[in-house]
């Protein structure tokens, strides 16, 4: 089955050159009112035929270092092939805002903006009337990634990354970040209040609900236990796989979420401060987790096709908490602060991409130009960022000419500041991992 779409392009002014590319999605729900972008492209896009897919494989937490340590180590023997077949490198995370905050990084790999221009600077909101929200979708003020490459008329699917609820309209389809509600079904239970979703809103086109299915056992553990973290990206990869099966293309982006919470709970397992005792019989939680997630990327590794490329990015890293039993952060045993903490994993794999090579460090705002690249599509110049040269091979860097700028405006009308119980529940867990307190967001 493919979703139909329409595609208005209108042409105004002879020197500028302005297309506003209007993506409208024909087979969503008109009650449930999806989230439209129109995408503005000042200047001439020229692109070139999509020879594979490109897939964007976030994980949450993945530091360089740590990664190492474990492919060195022979823990991640998938991982080990990958670096062979691979450019790996650093993302440099800092110009996001210190400390890293997921939220803020995921938005700019998305988008390719500094936080102040795309709007997502926190996990949460204060409104006018006092009210705190969770950011969703309508917050982003510039155009991700999906907006870019449906606009251009190329095909994307989104599956489970941060902020992206209520899915919006796409040339693909959308698995927004709650549509599982991992942290909702546990908090509300705890809080004793009721969870709700929208279903329909979770997901575009909502006609995909039933070929991904229901979610299944996507709560977190009371205790760190690596399996149970595991089935959590276990079950997104799969809903991931279910939805490409069904709306095959060219630009995927998935987003892996566990190991934060496994790292956050259990880091002293792998990292204990002198003199602190460790629990759990002597097991490595972060270890027994790396090894576990080493067979996901197997799996996701033996879906590619030779013409595919594979750009695997993380936010940060971890460290102690100093502070553990202070009343500050009494339960947190993993944080990320410092500058050490803000250095992410990058690795480029593919037809275009140098292998088994070790490359410097990008910047965070990298990743979206040289996703939009490696599709065949241009980056803009209003874009901080630029195509990461040095992974591709000597003779693939003749790169596509930028347009002037991606801007977007969304829907008249268009607001999701409502708040739901599952709002309410999702912001206790948070609260818990220590995101977010009650005053607002951070400056950007």
């Amino acid at each position: 089955m493919s979703s139909v779409t329409n595609r208005i392009a209108v042409w105004v002014g002879a020197a500028s050159a302005l297309l506003v590319a209007v993506v409208l999605g024909s087979g969503c729900d008109r009650s449930a009112q999806p989230p439209m972008a129109t995408v503005v492209i000042k200047g001439e896009a020229t692109t070139r035929p999509a020879k594979g897919r490109v897939i964007l494989f976030g994980v949450d937490a993945l530091g360089p270092g740590l990664l190492d340590e474990m492919v060195e180590g022979g823990h991640t023997p998938t991982f080990a092939r990958l670096y062979e077949m691979a450019a790996v490198g650093t993302l440099d995370v800092r110009p996001t805002v210190m400390p890293p905050l997921s939220p803020r990084i995921w938005a700019s790999i998305a988008t390719g903006q500094i936080p102040r221009e795309h709007g997502i600077v926190d996990w949460a909101d204060i409104l006018p009337d006092g009210r705190v929200v969770l950011f969703s979708t309508s917050d982003r003020k510039a155009p991700a990634i999906w907006n870019v490459v449906s606009a251009l008329g190329r095909r994307v699917a989104v599956v489970n990354w941060l902020m992206t609820y209520p899915a919006e309209v796409v040339n693909g389809f959308v698995i927004s970040d709650r549509y599982d509600l991992m942290w909702a079904e546990r908090e509300a239970s705890q809080s004793n209040v009721e969870t709700r979703r929208d279903v329909g809103r979770a997901v575009y086109p909502s006609s995909l609900i039933p070929r991904i299915g229901k979610v299944k056992g996507l709560k977190p553990p009371a205790v760190p236990i690596a399996a149970e973290y595991e089935a959590i990206d276990r079950e997104i990869l799969r809903m991931a796989m279910a939805g490409l099966r069904e709306i095959p293309v060219d630009v995927a982006l998935i987003y892996m979420r566990a190991f934060d919470e496994v790292c956050h709970t259990a880091w002293y397992s792998h990292e204990p401060l002198p003199g602190m005792k460790v629990e759990g019989n002597g097991v490595d939680v972060v270890v027994e987790y790396l090894e576990r997630f080493d067979w996901i990327l197997a799996e996701l590794l033996s879906t590619l096709e030779p013409e595919d490329h594979l750009v695997i990015v993380s936010d940060h890293g971890f460290e102690p908490n100093p502070r553990l039993g202070d009343g500050e952060a009494p339960h947190l045993q993993g944080i990320h602060e410092s500058d050490h903490t803000a250095t992410a994993t990058l690795i480029l794999a593919g037809p275009r991409i140098q292998k088994g090579v070790r490359i410097g460090m990008a910047s965070v705002f990298d990743v979206m130009p040289t996703v939009l690249e490696l599709a065949g599509l241009p980056s803009a110049r209003n874009l901080p960022g630029k195509v990461f040269a040095e992974a591709f091979l000597p003779e693939e860097r003749e790169f596509l000419p930028p347009v002037e700028s991606y801007t977007q405006t969304w829907s008249e009308g268009q607001s999701d500041d409502e708040a739901t119980e599952a709002d309410a529940a999702i912001m206790e867990r948070l609260r818990s991992l220590g995101y977010i307190d009650e005053k607002g967001p951070r400056d950007p």
